[in-house]
């Protein structure tokens, strides 16, 4: 049976074309003109939706809502205006607020398929109550769902979220579902609530998540059985969760003990709780969230842009992602409103370090409005449905067989393309080259048809095609390849590395791989003696892998710092730490030089361009550089000799005082050299903690 649909606008030509539009559809479809005329036929048609323009001459839509809730009208109803969206959505609240039930809200001029969807998602909830109803002449109850868990009549659903870059798998949100012998289908959005309303949620909650890690687990031992890159390692579960539950002071243990059970990481599960539990006014205790995050778990706030969220307590609290509510994301190829709020929740999220996912992905077009704004996830009917286990691994098949080559779709979506060279992996290169005493290193990318080397030393080629480059044989997936004397390998014959004289015989290369698991490059490094290949060289290059990887994930744009034009503090960080660590275990030496200025006559940016240009041109030759204060710039020096350091250090002061005699600026400056012994520990900090292991220099430029 169709549908029955009213439409009230005031205007005869939209009257008239969504009454021909929707009859088309195969909706039984009415319209009127009037308030008067609205309540007549509704009363003699009972419809199931009531679309209500806002603007309706002499009248407007609040009045057409007071008169639907004056006559109890079970409709739902969808608010169409060419009003700005804020007006339209507090329209909507208004109707809410009369106990109208507001389906949605579409902005004019709206396409007719989100119309159509809208009116086919309005009346679908609708028959799978009546569906759930059928067999009895009572409702369902909070006793009937606490036997259903018992006799397991619930059962799971999974969706698919993909990268929208690489249309890799990123995860799966669970979605739960009632089949009964007795009721039939019931919605979830008849018995979720009903559970929320009694302590039934806690026990919901509980079977879900049992099932729901007891698929995770058998999914992630075959998720390696399909093609590189297809799925994330980076996959994980999504799981809404009560703030009921997450305020039960078993929860946290419970999880603990089912992750324990099934062998599966807290990183594999993304708890998503709706804007409300997250940062409402009845939110759970920060506490509980930090907890969470510290054991590991992933937070998502869900449908962010349904409530007041407060951009405050989003920095504040642990979260890892937002999910953009469906409204938005639907009608963001129809919508400015919703277009500029999709935007700005992208940036938003983005600013905050957070992931961020689009739900309610219907079409091709919003796809690559998403990609365009750079919202990184997104799940909807465009790529599958919710699905269940069986269903989701023939869809997950398919969508194998159907796409480009993950990895090289993973490669050509970075941004920028890792073929172009950038200056802080040629410090890691050099660092390579040090570290091993080999003349030949580099890393590389592998393209569909060419290797194209980023950063390199010992070569003249900046790119070698697939059968004289030994990287590839890294692929399709191989962790490394040690190859002790190359004039012995029958497939080295023929390489640029054979063919030099004299041949390099050693070589070692391990994959550089994306988030996703596919292999984007390598790691190479080769010497003219043939030799064999330590498990300590090679647990240090695995290291030094694992942070080009990183700075791979990291755009260099955002590790920046704009005035300085050297990296900013955190990037500097990260990247320093990891070396530092590396140069612990490989028992190099580490030095750190801070220069720090000041100036009582110029602003702080004037100070750090004129330092940071001197680091850079004598300081060129740094492992990691960056700005780590108003006025101070720090340089890390792995696997170097003291002199060498110090030799720099000089040429530094000559260099500043020199600037300074032309054209006075900087009142005072200090250079401070830690040179720690061995027994250093394994980060920054732990350098900086030994003062007494410094020399400091400080150099009045003026008095």
């Amino acid at each position: 049976m169709s549908a029955k649909v009213l439409v009230l606008d005031d205007d005869k030509i939209i009257r008239l074309s969504l009454f021909h539009a929707l009859t088309k559809e195969g909706f039984a479809c009415s319209a009127c003109a009037s308030i008067v005329e609205l309540i007549k036929a509704s009363r003699a048609l009972n419809p199931d939706v009531i679309l209500v323009d806002l603007c309706l001459g002499a009248e407007d839509g609040l009045d057409a809502f007071s008169a639907l809730a004056e006559h109890n009208s079970a409709a739902k109803i969808i608010v169409i205006s060419g009003a700005d969206m804020d007006v339209i959505d507090a329209a909507c609240q208004a109707a809410s607020a009369q106990g109208l039930d507001v389906a949605g809200m579409l902005k004019k001029p709206f396409a007719l398929k989100s119309l159509v969807q809208l009116i086919r998602e309005a009346t679908s909830a609708d028959a799978r109550r009546v569906c759930g109803q059928t067999n009895t002449d009572r409702s369902v109850t909070d006793g009937d769902l606490h036997q259903a868990i018992l006799n397991r009549e619930l059962s799971l659903e999974f969706q698919p979220k993909l990268d929208i870059h690489t249309q890799s798998l990123a995860g799966a949100e669970v979605l739960c579902r009632w089949h009964s012998e007795k009721f039939g289908t019931i919605a979830p959005d008849v018995f979720i609530p009903m559970a929320e309303r009694s302590n039934s949620i806690i026990a919901l909650t509980e079977y879900v998540l049992i099932s729901a890690i007891q698929w995770l687990s058998e999914f992630l031992k075959i998720k390696s059985r399909y093609p590189a890159g297809l799925v994330s390692q980076d996959f994980h579960l999504s799981i809404n969760i009560s703030g009921l539950s997450l305020n039960d002071t078993n929860f946290l243990n419970k999880l603990d003990t089912l992750i324990g059970d099934y062998r599966v990481q807290p990183s594999h599960l993304m708890l998503e709780m709706s804007e409300s539990v997250a940062i409402g006014q009845h939110a759970v205790a920060p506490e509980i969230l930090t907890r969470l995050r510290l054991r590991g778990y992933r937070l998502a706030v869900d449908d962010i842009g349904s409530g007041l969220a407060s951009i405050e307590q989003l920095v504040r609290l642990p979260f890892s992602e937002l999910k953009i509510h469906r409204r938005f994301v639907t009608t963001t190829t129809s919508a400015y409103e919703s277009s500029l709020i999709t935007s700005t929740l992208v940036k938003l999220g983005q600013g905050l370090g957070l992931n961020v996912t689009a739900v309610g992905v219907e079409d091709a077009d919003t796809v690559a409005m998403l990609e365009q704004i750079d919202c990184q996830f997104a799940q909807g009917f465009h790529f599958a449905p919710a699905l269940t286990p069986d269903a989701f691994s023939q869809w997950l098949t398919k969508h194998a067989s159907e796409q480009l080559p993950y990895r090289i779709a993973t490669l050509r979506a970075m941004k920028p393309h890792p073929s172009q060279p950038e200056d802080r992996f040629d410090r890691l290169v050099r660092l390579i080259s040090r570290i091993f005493n080999m003349p030949v290193c580099g890393i590389a990318v592998l393209e569909e048809t060419h290797c194209y080397l980023k950063a390199k030393i010992g070569l003249n080629a900046e790119t070698m095609p697939v059968g004289s480059a030994l990287c590839y044989r890294l692929l399709p997936d191989t962790d490394s390849i040690i190859i002790p004397d190359l004039l012995r390998d029958e497939h080295a014959a023929g390489t640029s590395l054979v063919n030099a004289r004299p041949p390099y015989r050693l070589f070692v290369s391990h994959a550089v791989r994306a988030n996703n698991g596919c292999i984007l490059g390598s790691v190479f490094a080769a010497d003219r003696t043939p030799g064999n290949w330590t498990d300590k060289q090679e647990s240090t290059l695995k290291m030094i892998v694992r942070v080009v990887e990183k700075e791979f994930h990291y755009n260099a744009a955002a590790s920046l710092d704009a005035v300085s034009q050297i990296s900013h503090n955190d990037a500097f960080t990260r990247r320093a730490d990891a070396l530092v660590h590396i140069a612990a275990g490989a028992e190099h030496a580490v030095h750190v030089v801070k220069i720090t200025a000041l100036s009582y006559q110029v602003t702080v940016d004037d100070v750090i361009q004129r330092i940071s240009k001197m680091a850079r041109s004598i300081l060129f030759d740094a492992d990691d550089l960056g700005r780590t204060g108003e006025t101070q710039v720090t340089a890390l020096f792995i696997g170097r000799r003291k002199d060498e350091v110090i030799k720099l250090l000089v040429k530094a002061e000559l260099e500043l005082k020199d600037i300074e005699q032309q054209s006075p600026m900087i009142d005072s400056l200090r250079i401070t050299h830690y040179s720690p012994d061995a027994m250093f520990g394994d980060s920054l900090q732990h350098i900086f903690c030994q003062p007494e292991k410094a020399r400091s220099s400080h150099i009045i430029i003026r008095s």
